[in-house]
This record gives C-alpha cells, structure tokens and sequence, in this order.
C-alpha cells in the first residue's frame, strides 16, 4: 500500500455528486486521488458522509500514475424507518397499464359472442359464414379462425425505502385485495368490477437500507376465485400467519403492506 496520504478532490472534472429521492434515499459520490491498487481496493474515508456505508468503487489510472478512485455512498441518514401511513408523499406509485391475449371462452359476453357468431361447440370454432337470418347470402364471420382477444391487465406498484423491512411486506402474498393499499394516492377512482392479488414483493438492498416494491396484479372482469387465493403463499419463520380469508380492504391497518 501506497504510503501517500489520498487527497480529496473538490469540483472540476472530478466533482462528487449528490442525489435523495422523495424516499429519502440518498446517492453520493465522492471523488479521492489515491496512489495504489491497494487503495483503490480497501481505502475507506473516515468519518463517512452522513454516516453511509460504501455501495461502489470505480477507480481510474490516470496520467501522473494515481488512481482517481470514486467512492459511491448509498442509504438513509437516521433511523430511516419509513411508515407509508405516515408521509405518502414518501412513496413511488405506478399503474402499469397491460394487454394480454385471452381466451374467448373467458370473455364475460361469451355466450352472446357465441350465440351471435355461430359457435360450433364440436369443431370448436366459429364458422367461415355468419349464421344464416334470412334467404340471402351469409355474411362473411369476423370472428372465423379467432379464438382469443386483448384483455386489459394492470399492476400497482407501492415502492419505499426502510432501514427495516416490515413483517407485513411479506404478509398475505397470495391473497384478494379489493383495493391495494395507498391504491388511492394515485388520485384516479377505483377501478369497478375489478379485485387485486397480491404478488411477491421486490426487496433490494442499497447500503444501509432496503428498496422495497410491493405489486398487486387487477384481476379479470370475473374477479381472482376466492376459492382458490384464500390463504396467504408466504410466511417467515416466526410469523404465525394464520391461513387469511382471501379478501381485503386496501387500508394498511386491516390489509397490510
């Protein structure tokens, strides 16, 4: 190791940076002078800035023979224990709006669908012609060779950074929601006729804090089968989740996270 001391560098085309998200997440690059790869590797500044841990280290050799070594610095400053019941404005919310094919046979109007069109239920399909209504020529079926349509999909999206993750993240994953909760932050109405799953979250350690996601998946227009998602698909050790009842309000209290 290099016996010359690393010299901080301010501004010019070195600068450090500095970035925090409405989450309270803060990025902070500094940029060092150091003069081996040994530095490079395992020198660490002491104090750190605002108490965060080093996420990043990109070193790059320059004409003198020193290295330009850029420490980047990630986490929450204080306790950073984020209550989204608390401060929504702290969240990052999404409608990711989705278009998939679906059968058919799915479709709420189905039996019109195929009462109008002829379905034939042996050769499982619709015929070239529409069915016949008078004694003139048959039109042609728009729906011959079809068996499927664009079915309108969504997932929610409710992101925050904590030092802690919260048991509930992990709680009722596999169960109906009516609404997801802070679904009502977004500033648009409930979307009618339509229920919510809830998918496994999305945790993502930065330092010293976790880069949590929570997604809910809207259902068809028939509803997720409580039948079939009534019982949460996650527990950790220790939780004592009992099987849920398949059906949640959006309220944090009474659904969770």
């Amino acid at each position: 190791m290099s016996t010359t001391v690393p010299m901080r560098l301010n501004g010019g085309q070195h600068g450090g940076s500095f970035r925090k998200s409405k989450t309270g997440a803060i990025v902070h690059t500094v940029p060092w002078e150091v003069y081996s790869l040994e530095d490079c590797e395992s020198f660490i500044p002491s104090p750190p800035p605002l108490g965060l841990p080093i996420t990043d280290r990109n070193a790059s050799e320059s004409e003198t023979g020193s290295w330009i070594l850029m420490l980047t610095y990630e986490g929450l400053v204080g306790e950073g224990t984020t209550d989204p019941d608390d401060d929504a404005n702290a969240l990052d919310l999404e409608l990711d709006g989705s278009m998939s094919q679906d059968t058919l046979k799915s479709n709420p109007n189905w039996k019109k669908i195929a009462a109008k069109f002829g379905w034939n239920s042996t050769a499982e399909e619709f015929p070239e012609d529409m069915p016949k209504s008078g004694s003139g020529t048959p039109a042609r079926n728009l729906l011959h060779g079809s068996d499927s349509y664009l079915a309108v999909g969504a997932i929610f999206r409710c992101s925050f950074v904590s030092r802690t993750v919260p048991d509930s993240v992990l709680a009722k994953v596999g169960e109906i929601f009516a609404i997801p909760p802070q679904f009502n932050h977004l500033g648009i109405r409930q979307i009618a006729g339509r229920n919510w799953l809830k998918l496994t979250p999305k945790i993502d350690r930065r330092g010293n804090a976790a880069h949590v996601t929570l997604e809910y998946m809207m259902s068809g227009p028939n509803g997720w089968v409580r039948d079939v998602y009534n019982f949460s698909q996650l527990r950790t050790t220790g939780s004592g989740d009992a099987a849920g009842s398949g059906l949640h309000s959006g309220s944090l209290s009474t659904g969770g996270l």
